[in-house]
């Protein structure tokens, strides 16, 4: 029997950070912290790595620039993820481990059959709504090798991207809001503090970048594990990048937003069977 899930309650959030200070400085503090990297590291790249780079080599290939910008979005997430784990560890001292947001702790398993019905469904929402003929065209960019590069390149980048937008949004801010405020109110703030965090994201894009945060963070209430919603988010933000590069969250359209809830209902439908399924044992 799976005792941390079978005694799952909203209530272990407080226990949890019953004796670990949770000022709203510390908290505001240790966001900041991660916002600083992240903004540190894209200034960096913006002023001084890509423009070295072009300088070096002008006739820089389409894949080595598509290479170089997934280098700097790692570097930006890594050094905002230490920021941010430094941080927090001064702060709040002993704090709980954002890999394990709740009574529930991290499943690599869960992660990456989350993240495979997260693909599949985002692939059978794209070609419903455009066809194939984009993802066509896009693979037919790049030889086998290239796209063998670009895939590894991108699952270790956008990897750490999307991963560490989970641990501090859904593995730190959440839990520690919930231990201060009803559960309801903590999912709205740190749903909404998410999603300023994508700006210029235009109004469909707003609204499915919001639609993420919130069906996330009610898989993390539901199985006490930030582990299904790492998964989705990791493979999302892969097709995205791999699969639509030019595009941006300001690009979305309405069909876009329909298309991506039905699939985040669908993806959450799943988190809950698996989370009934294991209480049952």
């Amino acid at each position: 029997m799976n005792v941390e899930i079978q005694h799952y309650s909203f209530k272990a959030w407080k226990a949890q950070w019953s004796s670990v200070p949770t000022d709203w400085w510390r908290i505001v503090l240790v966001v900041l912290a991660f916002l600083a990297g992240l903004v540190a590291v894209a200034a960096l790249g913006h002023f001084a790595i890509i423009p070295l780079i072009k300088s070096t080599f002008p006739d820089i290939s389409p894949l080595a620039k598509e290479l170089v910008q997934l280098g700097v979005l790692g570097l930006q997430f890594v050094v905002g993820l230490m920021a941010f784990l430094f941080v927090k560890r001064f702060l709040h001292k002993k704090a709980p481990s954002v890999l394990a947001s709740s009574s529930g702790s991290f499943r690599g398993i869960d992660a990456v059959v989350s993240g495979a019905l997260f693909l599949t469904l985002f692939s059978i929402s794209a070609v419903v709504v455009d066809g194939v003929q984009p993802i066509t065209d896009r693979i037919a960019e790049y030889p086998p090798s290239a796209w063998i590069a670009l895939g590894l390149i991108a699952l270790i980048a956008v990897g750490i991207q999307a991963s560490t937008e989970e641990v501090v949004f859904r593995g730190y801010l959440l839990p520690v809001l919930a231990s201060k405020m009803s559960v309801v109110t903590a999912v709205v703030v740190a749903t909404v503090v998410f999603t300023v965090g994508h700006p210029q994201s235009g109004v469909y894009g707003t609204i499915g970048v919001a639609l993420i945060s919130l069906l996330f963070s009610i898989s993390i209430l539901r199985a006490g594990s930030i582990s299904f919603a790492m998964g989705a988010h990791v493979t999302n933000n892969i097709a995205m990048m791999l699969l639509f590069p030019e595009m941006s969250n300001a690009d979305a359209r309405l069909v876009d937003v329909v298309g991506l809830a039905a699939g985040l209902v669908i993806w959450l439908a799943y988190v809950e069977y698996v989370v009934r399924r294991r209480r049952s044992e």
